[in-house]
């Protein structure tokens, strides 16, 4: 199995620690992992472990879906991606997309009441046999 984890300058200055946990304990279970990550993160900063994959993330957010979806190429072909999971709502009609196009599954992490109105949206979007919302903790759920 082949995880893309799709993250932003937000989440990531939130929760850097989680992002270590999730990557260390996937590829403990032989998950292949992949950071997609916003360009001049420090190094010393994401997890060492897994490929890094950067994409450039500006202050328009509407246009973070087509600069995640151009990526499908580098996260597709002999390293095909079977789930993206994103980590934060600002990204996930980004990852809905990238989903869509590269036939596969899609986790989406719910890190806010605010995106309960999101996930409604998100999951007349896409397959909801192939994707799935998880709350970040017991009372989100």
């Amino acid at each position: 199995m082949h995880v893309a984890f799709l993250a932003n300058t937000a989440w990531l200055d939130e929760e850097l620690s989680q992002l270590h946990h999730l990557v260390v304990g996937l590829i403990d279970e032989s998950v292949t992992v992949t950071q997609v990550l916003p360009g001049g993160r420090a190094e010393g900063e994401v997890s060492a472990f897994g490929r890094r994959v950067s994409w450039h993330e500006g202050r328009r957010r509407w246009r973070h879906r087509g600069r995640l979806l151009g990526l499908k190429d580098t996260l597709g072909g002999p390293r095909e991606v079977d789930v993206v999971h994103a980590l934060d709502g600002r990204l996930w009609m980004a990852g809905a997309d990238l989903i869509k196009a590269m036939g596969c599954a899609g986790v989406f992490t719910a890190n806010s009441g605010a995106d309960g109105a999101l996930a409604t949206r998100l999951m007349r979007k896409v397959d909801p046999s192939r994707a799935t919302v998880v709350a970040a903790s017991g009372p989100l759920a």
